[in-house]
């Protein structure tokens, strides 16, 4: 039992002091102090945001290899307990729209459609979905 809580303490992550404020009322008393602390990036995190680099350098010289990026990104999202922007989630479809493999881009815009609760993150997918619709059109217009 000794062994596994040192395990469990060993694995927190770590956290650093980044600043403290102290409100001081007009006659000089102490009323609030404020302290912030920040989490250290988990390791899982570090490589989503590497992965995430990785992607948007690939973009313009090969963008399976972009877009394989972003796959393995979004299956590390859920698994770590921070909360990423929608936008982060987008990326992914909008990739493969502009790889031309929009069937593949739906199927994702609907699923974050469906699975987002909050009317301004399905109104942001629904305007990513929009446009990645606009920008398909204009694609096979050019291509036909």
């Amino acid at each position: 039992m000794l062994e596994c809580l040192k395990r469990l303490f060993a694995a927190k992550p770590k956290y650093r002091q980044v600043g403290e404020e102290k409100v001081i009322s007009d006659r000089g008393e102490l009323h609030l102090t404020v302290s912030m602390q920040v989490r250290e990036h988990t390791d899982k995190e570090k490589l989503i945001r590497e992965l995430g680099k990785s992607a948007t350098q690939f973009k313009k010289t090969d963008l399976n290899e972009a877009i394989a990026c972003l796959e393995q990104m979004n299956r590390l999202l859920d698994e770590v307990s921070t909360e990423y922007s929608i936008e982060t989630y987008l990326r992914l479809p909008l990739f493969l729209q502009q790889a031309g493999r929009m069937d593949e881009a739906e199927l994702l815009f609907e699923r974050l459609y469906k699975t987002r609760s909050h009317p301004v993150q399905r109104s942001i997918v629904k305007e990513k979905w929009d446009l990645a619709k606009k920008r398909e059109a204009k694609r096979l217009a050019s291509h036909a």
